[in-house]
């Protein structure tokens, strides 16, 4: 395999739980709100780099188109359950009334997330990879 399962998993949970401190940080500091959808990338970008460094770093070659493909989409499987585990998490928190339309807007954030996790994972696989690559070479 390609990449660590448990490696990703870790990685993504600790830079989501890091991204959410900086956050508040910046909120309780300085009154600056930077949360954003674009902020739930964040974790998956460092993740998927991170396993391309480590991939690189054993000395492997640039694995192959397909090989790439199917990591990225087990490494969106896991993102996407890490995900909805979050949102659910932040809905159970909701008061009843909010909860009605937390639903279907869980399921449209998954829907726009899902290809975006696909393509951020496949993308910055390789861009870690070309990096550990470029790294070793130094």
């Amino acid at each position: 395999m390609i990449f660590s399962p448990f490696r990703y998993a870790m990685t993504f949970v600790l830079v989501a739980l890091g991204a959410v401190f900086v956050i508040t940080l910046l909120i309780m500091a300085a009154g600056i709100n930077i949360s954003s959808a674009a902020v739930q990338l964040i974790p998956a970008i460092a993740a998927a780099m991170i396993e391309g460094q480590r991939h690189a770093k054993s000395g492997a070659e640039l694995p192959s188109k397909g090989q790439i493909w199917r990591a990225a989409f087990a490494m969106t499987g896991m993102a996407m359950g890490l995900f909805l585990f979050w949102s659910g998490l932040q809905f159970m928190q909701m008061p009843a009334d909010i909860r009605d339309t937390a639903v279907p807007a869980i399921l449209v954030a998954s829907a726009v997330f899902l290809p975006v996790y696909l393509f951020a994972n496949w993308w910055f696989y390789k861009v870690g990879f070309q990096s550990g690559q470029n790294r070793a070479a130094r």
